[in-house]
């Protein structure tokens, strides 16, 4: 066996009867061995020991006052001031931003002059969320005075930061371009919920329209308050100076707003128009749907020869079409040869209750 043992004796008898080896870790019951009550007969200084043994090192000094179960006890029964901490969790401030930031009418491309119909806009709330200070690591209790008197058997009482509010929100829109409305005037108010906007709108124009929103929530602030001192308690009930959580000062701090922004973004584009519907050729031209490319492609177009009229195509006057191809029998595109816009006539188009010049392109290749 590998185990330490002590022998225990009682320096009043020889007798083997009151002689036992304890192994180390094991209880020893020291009533029974009738020495709790036996004192010193002289001072003992530790000396020689290579490190501390239990809560004995070199220098400790037992006197006459100090019985074998002292050193015993000192012995076998370390005692132990574990490691504390202060835990803080500061508040934070969140802000949940703009509500309605859209258009009931929504489309990512419109047509030129159409109204964009916006909606109402408010904004939600700022929060701030709670704070504390606690000590932490107390396995043994902690006591408020170095009087080795247990005040609580676990980590000493959290204590909470105080908060607050202040300035104000604030709600801001701007258009870009800004012909394309009259922006709805800044807003601000200490109540999130007083801050809004109505219903608005604004006509869509040419190429990219964006409105923008901005949101300015209230700054914060939170105080916290002293965290006083605590004395750290032993395994073995005990205090001492060295060993506790030093008092903490009070701390305030600002909390800055917080900025939200929600944008919407339309390309505005002029209709196109061809004389096609249902499949066959008529004598009018009609819209298009909508897009933003600059390449248009036209599929299933019925036979010129069938309807005796000829493909026409409207596009507005601000543009020039580089480029029309036919695809053959044989399904490649052949690239029509013309001065498509010395060849196109002239036409008005109503856009937007606004008369717009368009040129017209008629296709003569199958004459």
């Amino acid at each position: 066996d590998d185990s330490l043992y002590i022998l225990l004796t009682d320096s009043d008898s020889d007798s083997d009867n009151e002689r036992e080896w304890k192994k180390v870790g094991s209880d020893i019951n020291i009533e029974e061995l009738k020495i709790s009550t036996k004192k010193l007969s002289s001072p003992i200084t530790v000396a020689g020991l290579s490190g501390s043994i239990g809560n004995i090192s070199n220098g400790k000094i037992y006197t006459t006052d100090n019985t074998v179960e002292d050193i015993l006890r000192d012995l076998l029964c370390m005692e132990i001031y574990p490691e504390v901490s202060l835990s803080t969790t500061n508040p934070t401030l969140s802000f949940s931003g703009l509500k309605g930031a859209t258009a009931s009418n929504y489309q990512s491309i419109m047509e030129v002059g159409s109204v964009l119909k916006l909606n109402p806009v408010t904004l939600g709330s700022a929060v701030i969320s709670n704070g504390y200070r606690r000590g932490e690591g107390f396995t043994y209790g902690y006591s408020y005075t170095n009087d080795s008197n247990k005040d609580g058997d676990e980590n000493p009482p959290e204590i909470s930061a105080s908060t607050s509010l202040v300035g104000s929100y604030i709600l801001t829109e701007t258009y870009s371009p800004t012909s394309i409305g009259t922006v709805r005037t800044s807003v601000s108010s200490e109540k999130n919920e007083d801050v809004k906007f109505d219903e608005g709108s604004v006509v869509i124009g040419l190429g990219e329209n964006k409105i923008s929103f901005e949101a300015i929530s209230q700054s914060g602030s939170y105080s916290h308050p002293e965290y006083p001192e605590y004395y750290i308690v032993s395994n073995l009930g005990n205090t001492n100076e060295d060993n506790k959580l030093s008092k903490s000062s009070a701390v305030n701090k600002t909390l800055n707003s917080i900025k939200s922004t929600e944008s919407i973004s339309v390309t505005g584009v002029y209709p196109v128009y061809v004389n096609i519907d249902s499949d066959i050729l008529i004598n009018e031209t009609k819209k298009m749907q909508l897009t933003a490319s600059n390449v248009i492609e036209f599929v299933d177009v019925p036979s010129e020869v069938d309807s005796k009229i000829h493909f026409t195509f409207d596009y507005p006057a601000t543009h020039t079409v580089t480029s029309f191809e036919i695809k053959d029998l044989t399904g490649k595109f052949v690239k029509y040869d013309a001065t498509y816009d010395v060849d196109s006539e002239s036409v008005t188009k109503v856009i937007g209750g606004v008369n717009i010049s368009y040129k017209r392109f008629v296709n003569n290749s199958c004459d």
